[in-house]
């Protein structure tokens, strides 16, 4: 879902406009493409399934096959963890 700013959508890619340092980008098309906001936290955080994420309108799929998004949550997913001793 594109962020709305004063009337116009904005979105964001995760790929480099240009190859980085000199390399090419491969060639071909990507699996998938995604659309996704900030609570894209709460899917690579193990919150909620990709299952509920699609539900939730957390993240869409807007090409490429539903199943890729189970492979990107545990591709990127950041384990929870709590600081013994630390005080705010």
């Amino acid at each position: 879902m594109p962020q709305r700013y004063g009337g116009a959508d904005a979105a964001a890619s995760a790929a480099p406009p240009a190859p980085p340092v000199g390399a090419r980008m491969p060639d071909g098309e990507p699996d998938a493409v995604l659309v996704a906001g900030p609570g894209i936290r709460r899917l690579i955080g193990g919150e909620i399934t990709p299952t509920e994420a699609i539900a939730q309108d957390v993240v869409a799929v807007v090409r490429g096959e539903e199943s890729f998004l189970d492979s990107f949550a545990s591709t990127f997913h950041i384990a929870s963890f709590e600081l013994q001793g630390v005080t705010s």
